[in-house]
Formats: C-alpha cells, sequence, structure tokens
C-alpha cells in the first residue's frame, strides 16, 4: 500500500461520513443517505456472504443509483 492511501473500509467510512454531513447541513435527503445504505448493504452481502444477487436486486440497486446521481447532477449543475 502506497503511503497515506486509504483502505477500502476507510473511504467507505469517510464517504458515509461526507454524505451524513450532507443530510444534517439540509443539502441532501435522508432519503439519499439511505439509498446509499441499501446499495452498499446488498454489495457487502455479494461481496462476503453466500447471498444470492438476484436480477430484482440489481434492478432495484440500479434504480436507487440512479436517482442519487440525478440529484448529485441537479446539485452541481
Amino acid at each position: 500500500m502506497e503511503k497515506n492511501e486509504l483502505k477500502e473500509s476507510e473511504t467507505h467510512k469517510k464517504l458515509e461520513r461526507a454524505l451524513n454531513d450532507l443530510v444534517i447541513n439540509g443539502e441532501m435527503d435522508q432519503s439519499d443517505a439511505a439509498d446509499y445504505s441499501y446499495v452498499f448493504s446488498e454489495r457487502m452481502k455479494c461481496d462476503y456472504s453466500l447471498y444470492v444477487f438476484k436480477k430484482a436486486d440489481a434492478v432495484e440497486c440500479i434504480r436507487r443509483a440512479e436517482n442519487f446521481l440525478r440529484k448529485i447532477e441537479v446539485k452541481t449543475t
């Protein structure tokens, strides 16, 4: 690992804290943080367990991610 390189878990924690700060400051909704948590949780289940990820699961994750991305694009333009 390179000096000052973040481990994956540290990167996720920093992102989660930053997102929570945006919710507290009113810049994003609680539902945005919930969508991030849901998709992250689904990913973790797939990566670290024998969870069977179905097409419906993928569709739901994509829907939430696209909704999140649209909100970010609106806020940054």
